[in-house]
């Protein structure tokens, strides 16, 4: 999982971590909504050279229009922080029984077509 500081070595130095951009801080690159739809070509164009912009409606922030590469970035951080959540949860539960792949789906849909009542009992 990339840090603020590996985020303008791996994309330039343009580009700014999320904690530096200024978009989990004061909000000074914020729009309204109806400033966006009158801007949108512009603020695509800011966002592509890095530049975050936070959206509001009625002055809160709802929204963050924000680099490619920033969001993928924070979509990583996410997998990788559940990830590392369900795997101390294994560890956790030690030898506990577990459900298989099956009886999920048995529980989801229901028992398979080709098993009768009294099979799956």
């Amino acid at each position: 999982m990339p840090d603020a500081g590996a985020c303008g070595k791996r994309w330039g130095a343009s580009s700014r971590g999320v904690h530096e951009s200024g978009y989990t801080g004061v909000m000074d690159d914020s729009i309204s909504v109806r400033e966006l739809r009158a801007n949108l070509a512009r603020l695509l164009d800011q966002a592509e050279e890095g530049e975050p912009t936070v959206i509001t409606r009625g002055g809160t922030p709802v929204a963050a229009l924000v680099p490619i590469e920033e969001y993928s970035a924070l979509e990583e951080a996410a997998d990788e922080l559940l990830a590392r959540e369900a795997l101390q949860t294994l560890a956790e539960e030690g030898d506990a029984p577990r459900a298989t792949l099956a009886d999920v789906l048995a529980d989801i849909f229901g028992p398979p077509a080709n098993v009768s009542e009294e099979g799956a009992a």
